[in-house]
């Protein structure tokens, strides 16, 4: 059996082909995704909500982030490996890992919008799930030899009908498991409906899921020069400020060094 690792995977990998003749084969059942942990949540945490027509829920769209990444296959360290659950978590992770977060607390959370908003009911990640499957089938059916051929097979149909474990296994998987405390970190960054406002230094960025941010303020961001001209005052305070405290605790550290140093009387 051969032992797969393609990151480039999806540049030769089209849409047609014999990959797509048997997907159409495949046993796909509509599944209802159950409701994420409950947990407390910060009142600006958002919830991410599928998009509604005339009143009625539309299925949520799996294409948004990854639609146009290749697809990629982990590395595995046996035969046996790519054909387990984890390993479909690991492939969820490879794939996706930039746009989704798990935390006990809150439950999954997907990127959207520019902040870190709650799944509800989990449907974001379940359809995502189910897209990187889909992408996993058209990389490796129809080919190689029939015997492991068969082996895909069965393991895609397992696959399909078993997504809610491939969520599950992922709850735990490095570059998805998170806790509350990984996000809004910096105090001085202003996330705002069009970008993100670094107080700290006047500058401005476009918004990025890596600065790990779920609080948004319901406004638009932009700095003016003069506002930029006060926050580099503030900021400049702030550093001599810091830099006043940081020598004076190495000066009152030195002190109590010195004293006990001293013979006692």
């Amino acid at each position: 059996m051969t032992r797969h690792r393609n990151e480039n995977a999806g540049a030769d990998r089209g849409d047609g082909g014999d990959g797509g003749a048997d997907l159409e084969n495949l046993d796909m059942p509509t599944l209802t995704a159950s409701e994420s942990e409950s947990g407390i949540l910060p009142e600006t945490l958002e919830v991410a909500t599928p998009t509604t027509h005339n009143g009625q829920a539309e299925r949520a769209k799996p294409s948004a982030p990854f639609a146009d990444t290749p697809y990629q296959e982990p590395a595995f360290d046996n035969e046996l490996e790519p054909f387990t659950d984890v390993c479909n978590a690991a492939r969820l992770a490879l794939n996706c890992g930039t746009w989704l977060r798990y935390v006990p607390a809150w439950g999954w959370l997907v990127y959207r919008a520019g902040t870190w908003r709650r799944d509800g009911g989990q449907q974001m990640v379940m359809e995502w799930s189910k897209e990187v499957l889909r992408q996993m089938a058209g990389e490796h059916l129809g080919r190689g030899a029939k015997a492991e051929q068969d082996i895909w097979h069965r393991h895609i149909r397992y696959s399909f009908n078993h997504v809610d474990k491939v969520v599950q296994s992922a709850r735990t998987i490095a570059g998805l498991a998170a806790t509350i405390d990984d996000f809004d970190t910096n105090p001085w960054l202003l996330n705002t409906q069009n970008l993100v406002c670094d107080l700290h230094t006047g500058k401005a960025s476009p918004h990025a899921p890596e600065h790990l941010l779920a609080k948004q303020a319901n406004a638009t961001g932009e700095i003016h020069a003069g506002t930029r001209q006060v926050l580099g005052m503030v900021a400049r305070a702030v550093a001599r400020i810091e830099a006043a405290a940081a020598v004076m605790d190495a000066a009152v550290g030195e002190a109590r060094v010195e004293r006990l140093r001293r013979p006692r009387s």
